[in-house]
């Protein structure tokens, strides 16, 4: 697989976790029971994905769900992982910006 499909698949997967959390914190912003609406949410994706593809959706997030500890904790974990996964994304777009540079400094 060459490098420019790599970067298209990893924006493809950041904008499906990444941003998907993202996309959900924005209109729950100032919720009520926030937390709480955050997590059926999520479980809501997870069966969601589960069905349109016949899978099972096996994610950190729901794995710790399951486990009781509760939404605060979950979603304090994931913002974690969140600005991890942003930082990363950013390095990648500075990267593919100079490989595509680099490709119109040959042609």
């Amino acid at each position: 697989m060459d490098e420019t499909n790599i970067i298209r698949l990893y924006q493809v997967l950041y904008a499906y976790s990444a941003g998907f959390y993202g996309a959900v914190l924005e209109p729950t912003h100032n919720a009520k029971h926030k937390h709480q609406l955050i997590e059926l949410v999520v479980q809501t994706y997870a069966k969601l994905f589960d069905e349109a593809l016949g899978l099972s959706f096996h994610s950190e997030m729901a794995d710790t769900m399951g486990q009781g500890n509760g939404a605060s904790a979950v979603i304090q974990e994931m913002s974690k992982k969140l600005e991890n996964s942003q930082a990363e994304h950013q390095v990648l777009q500075v990267r593919g910006t100079w490989l595509n540079s680099m490709k119109l400094r040959s042609c």
